[in-house]
């Protein structure tokens, strides 16, 4: 058997009741594919407020391609950015250091005086600090 740990990121908290459902459901598709699922860890990000960090270790009857891996990984909902990073640096040939999870931010550029004043954007982080709180 082939081990495989798939790494996912999430930027936002989800109810813990859309997790649960999550873990039902993504553990059964990964069993229909033939897949055995091991264990699911979900940490905070320590990136992003309110994120997770998810590894889900499974085990394969058959070796995985870098590029299958990061497929899995695309379809238990890793962030779609991330996914797109890994593919392009699959497809450079960068082997073992395709796959991370960041820990922290180096650089994050400020934002555009437009941006800063934006009331929608205002109102969203309300929203998501409301949401925080009742959670």
């Amino acid at each position: 058997m082939f081990e495989y740990a798939l790494h996912l990121d999430w930027d936002y908290p989800w109810p813990e009741h859309w997790v649960n459902a999550w873990m039902r459901w993504k553990t059964k598709m990964l069993q229909d594919m033939g897949f055995y699922v091991e264990k699911i860890i979900i940490k905070p990000s320590p990136s992003r407020e309110g994120g997770s960090h998810i590894w889900v270790h499974i085990q394969s009857k058959t070796e995985l391609s870098d590029d299958q891996v990061n497929m899995l990984q695309w379809l238990l909902l890793d962030h779609h950015t991330r996914v797109w990073i890994n593919i392009l640096r699959i497809d450079r040939g960068m082997k073992k250091c395709w796959n991370k999870l960041f820990t922290r931010h180096v650089w994050k550029k400020p934002l555009p005086k437009r941006c800063q004043k934006c009331k929608l954007r205002e109102i969203l982080n309300e929203m998501r600090e409301q949401y925080a709180k009742n959670t």
